[in-house]
């Protein structure tokens, strides 16, 4: 069996939380986020599976 996925579980436990705690972790991650100068960063919502040797390397 393949493990849940990263997201989903997640998800799951968010909305578990109540409101103001999860409005509590979306302030704390785009705070992080700020301080990192990463709020214009593409990336992307998926993980990538697979060995780390797959495909091109990066040169």
């Amino acid at each position: 069996d393949a493990p849940e996925l990263l997201q989903s579980g997640f998800l799951r436990e968010y909305r578990k939380l109540e409101s103001w705690e999860q409005h509590m972790l979306v302030s704390a991650v785009g705070r992080v986020a700020s301080m990192m100068d990463a709020e214009d960063i593409d990336a992307s919502p998926i993980l990538a599976i697979g060995d780390i040797d797959e495909g091109e390397p990066y040169n």
